[in-house]
């Protein structure tokens, strides 16, 4: 299992879930196409942003529109009680 961040690059830089990659929901054009490619390479995939606001709405899209079966953190990074990696910008 793989976590995707869905929430802009400076805000994934302010802390994120070990391992998680970034891919920018604002940008869904390329949003799309990036998680698929993902869930094609890991499988399973678990989206998350702060409050899984976004990430909710990102699961519905890909499921709906794109026929993509991906999980959500419920409660987002609020909830979440793991570590977090940061990068110094």
């Amino acid at each position: 299992m793989i976590y995707v961040d869905v929430r802009r690059p400076e805000e994934y830089a302010h802390g994120h879930i070990p391992g998680a990659i970034n891919v920018n929901l604002e940008d869904e054009e390329a949003f799309i196409p990036q998680v698929c490619a993902i869930v094609e390479k890991h499988g399973e995939v678990v989206l998350y942003c702060q409050s899984s606001f976004r990430s909710s709405y990102a699961q519905s899209l890909l499921a709906q529109k794109h026929g993509v079966s991906v999980g959500n953190l419920d409660g987002g990074l609020v909830l979440y009680q793991g570590p977090l990696d940061v990068i110094e910008l």
